[in-house]
């Protein structure tokens, strides 16, 4: 049973690599999900990428914390992340959960 995850913020990004950048927007993926994994309050980061090698990611983050998360947003690997977006992809969309806020979310 996943444990529950009240309290947890989750911040997701979606990203649409530009035709000539696909690996090297995957590569920068890889290397921030590496170094945002290690920064205090992360509880999880996942990468994932359209099945059939399309030009989509995803950027999946899990925060122990509203704290953790400002951190983050106000942190190097953010703006690496931001910067990112802005040469190798078309203009990404960042979602937000508080899941202590929303209904159905949480496990039981």
């Amino acid at each position: 049973m996943p444990p529950k995850m009240n309290g947890h913020k989750v911040l997701s990004a979606v990203l649409a690599s530009r035709p000539d950048k696909q690996d090297e927007l995957r590569q920068t993926l890889e290397a921030l999900r590496a170094q945002i994994e290690l920064t205090a309050g992360c509880m999880e980061c996942v990468v994932a990428r359209d099945v059939a090698g399309g030009p989509r990611f995803v950027l999946f983050t899990v925060w122990q914390d509203a704290r953790a998360l400002d951190a983050f947003l106000s942190s190097d690997d953010f703006r690496i992340l931001r910067g990112a977006m802005g040469v190798l992809s078309a203009p990404g969309d960042f979602r937000y959960v508080a899941t202590d806020s929303t209904p159905g979310f949480s496990s039981p």
